[in-house]
């Protein structure tokens, strides 16, 4: 099947989503990085999809060059480029259509679908990177918990704490909350570890 945009250019409609003919002012640049962070994209296929979205026409989103010109572009031999297209198709990520009156094969570059990798890979860093910060967080809040043990009860301090982490008596939230309330109040390490106890703990200092 085919769809059509108001200037009449038809493009084959993907398994999913109908391709955008016109791209935005960002479909590029977008799709530029969506093919740059693709890890199981083919060299030869990352190099031919970024030479398509460069050729893409932006008004119309019509892209037709010769596979001369990609193997000038991209340096790669005709069957590279051929191989490299075929990975682009099988990954929905582009369209051919070979016109019956035997002009140049045209190419619908699927920008939603490029769009999409590229959010989806923005989303991940986010992730990763708040994640990132919690544990650099939580790993300067457990050093100055623990230094505040040692303050206040010694090793044995420390020690209590070490061992409710391991043995997994509650999260560090609790564990903090609990050492702070009773280094505040003035109660031994024996006391700390009657504390966590109920949460499983050994009581033993």
């Amino acid at each position: 099947m085919y769809t059509t945009d108001t200037a009449g250019a038809t493009a084959p409609r993907e398994t999913v989503q109908v391709i955008r003919l016109n791209p935005a002012k960002a479909d590029k640049p977008k799709a530029m990085f969506a093919i740059a962070i693709m890890p199981d994209l083919h060299p030869s296929a990352r190099a031919v999809g970024a030479c398509l979205v460069d050729c893409a026409n932006t008004q119309s989103g019509l892209c037709c060059p010769s596979s001369s010109y990609l193997e000038g572009a991209t340096g790669l031999s005709r069957a590279s480029v051929f191989r490299g297209i075929s990975e682009l198709e099988k990954a929905g990520l582009i369209r051919r259509e070979r016109p019956e009156s035997g002009g140049p094969t045209r190419y619908w570059i699927a920008w939603r679908r490029f769009e999409k990798i590229g959010d989806a890979a923005r989303e991940r860093a986010k992730s990763k990177a708040k994640e990132s910060r919690t544990k650099r967080r939580e790993s300067t809040e457990r050093a100055k918990l623990y230094d505040l043990a040692r303050q206040t009860w010694g090793e044995a301090g420390a020690s209590v704490l070490a061992r409710a982490e391991k043995e997994g008596v509650c999260d560090f939230e609790e564990i903090s909350d609990i050492t702070k309330e009773y280094a505040t109040a003035g109660h031994s390490a024996q006391e700390l570890c009657y504390a966590l106890a109920p949460r499983g703990f050994e009581s033993r200092a």
